[in-house]
């Protein structure tokens, strides 16, 4: 060229040198694809690199997310020959419940029920030696089911946190067994990995310290608490120092862990106390508080607790007064101080908080079967009961329930 072309430059030769240096410097910018070159209908001058990471001439288009719906769902089982079980889906705005699957025949004399951490599965132990498990859909609620052959007269069971275990805890005497169970992240089929022998008569709910390192088990007829370190890896229980710490009541079940981890609560069900214990931050052990009992005025047989996901409240209920109970909880010292009762029916058998905080459902175990919801203030630790209940299930004596979450993805249009 006899001079130097520059942006402004109008010659048919600047034109094209300038637009082969806007295509190659395209090209080396995108560092892969293709650019096609689309022309002006009204201009052949104008040149429009295009990126085109899959090489077919077509524009891209961006693959859309799926959207993650979650579903709560409450489960409960009946105390009947052939064992019931019915799955309702919780209306997370207002608490009423859709059933949405039932089963009449989960296990001989099913007396507690669980779920895994990511909602697949329930499981139930039975009494005649066995542990049913139940798949869930988390969409429909659907469910089907299998079981494996575990201990002898079950009567209660966990899920670690992780998943990974599940253990089932027996009422004999003198003495009963806690067996460990692997479980399959994938099917959530259950395989033993071994056993420990407690003291008499499990029963109530066993719960986690130390984010899943310790397992404390509620002997009923001791009365004490077992504190077993629990294997991350095996799921293999081993004995702390010592083995179990005496509760000072005449009986013991049930136990609730604070969410901060500190404290233990554990109810006497032939009165109107709870025994708190703190928990040691490194060694998972109890220890008595400086305050170690409270008295929740008015009840008799304290057999069921539940605690608010913020730490702030404990609700309950009582077998032989049927009434439901409110305290606080100071997060500091772990004291509880009795708010509240109101008077439903007798044989009340178990209570459970859904994971907002919101609601509190609350099982009875007598010839009416019923099921009972409350609204719940989990500042002020009041609570109201729900229109639409209590709720008659169809079949025997309801002796547990578990409120849990599902999650399935839904493809975005």
């Amino acid at each position: 060229m006899s001079r130097a072309c520059t942006l402004n430059s109008e010659t048919k030769e600047c034109k094209a040198f300038l637009s082969f240096l806007i295509l190659t410097l395209a090209f080396a910018v995108s560092g892969c694809g293709v650019l096609t070159e689309e022309l002006s209908s009204t201009s052949t001058d104008v040149l429009n690199p295009v990126f085109d990471p899959d090489g077919d001439g077509a524009d891209p288009t961006p693959t859309p997310t799926p959207e993650v719906i979650e579903k709560t769902y409450l489960g409960v089982v009946g105390n009947t020959a052939d064992g019931g079980f019915t799955l309702f889906e919780v209306n997370t705005s207002n608490g009423s419940l859709e059933q949405k699957a039932e089963d009449t025949a989960v296990g001989a004399y099913a007396n507690y029920v669980v779920a895994s951490p990511d909602g697949k599965n329930v499981y139930t132990s039975n009494m005649t030696g066995s542990v049913t498990k139940i798949d869930v859909n988390a969409e429909t609620g659907a469910t089907s089911k299998s079981s494996v052959t575990v201990g002898s007269s079950n009567r209660t069971m966990s899920v670690h946190p992780s998943g990974k275990f599940v253990f089932v805890g027996e009422s004999l005497n003198p003495t009963s067994k806690i067996h460990a169970l692997s479980r399959d992240l994938s099917s959530g089929d259950l395989a033993p990995v071994g056993t420990i022998n407690t003291y008499v008569r499990l029963r109530g709910r066993m719960s986690f310290g130390l984010d899943g390192g310790v397992l404390f088990a509620p002997n009923w007829q001791s009365p004490s608490i077992s504190q077993l370190a629990v294997s991350l890896t095996t799921g293999v229980l081993t004995g702390l120092t010592p083995d179990a710490v005496p509760t000072g009541e005449s009986r013991t079940l049930d136990t609730v862990v604070s969410p901060d981890g500190k404290h233990l609560y554990t109810p006497n069900d032939w009165n109107n106390r709870i025994r708190g214990f703190d928990i040691d931050p490194t060694t998972g052990a109890l220890a008595a508080m400086v305050t170690p009992s409270f008295t929740m005025t008015g009840l008799a047989a304290i057999i069921s607790m539940a605690m608010t996901p913020n730490g702030k409240c404990i609700f309950g209920g009582g077998w032989g007064s049927g009434k439901v109970f409110a305290a606080s909880r100071n997060a500091t010292t772990g004291e509880l101080t009795y708010l509240d009762v109101t008077t439903y029916e007798t044989a009340i058998s178990q209570t459970e908080i859904d994971s907002s905080g919101k609601f509190m459902y609350v099982s009875r175990y007598a010839s009416t079967n019923n099921l009972y919801g409350f609204a719940i203030d989990q500042e002020a630790c009041t609570y109201t009961l729900l229109d639409g209940f209590p709720k008659t299930i169809a079949y025997g004596a309801l002796n547990s329930l578990i409120i849990f979450n599902a999650s399935y993805e839904e493809q975005a249009e």
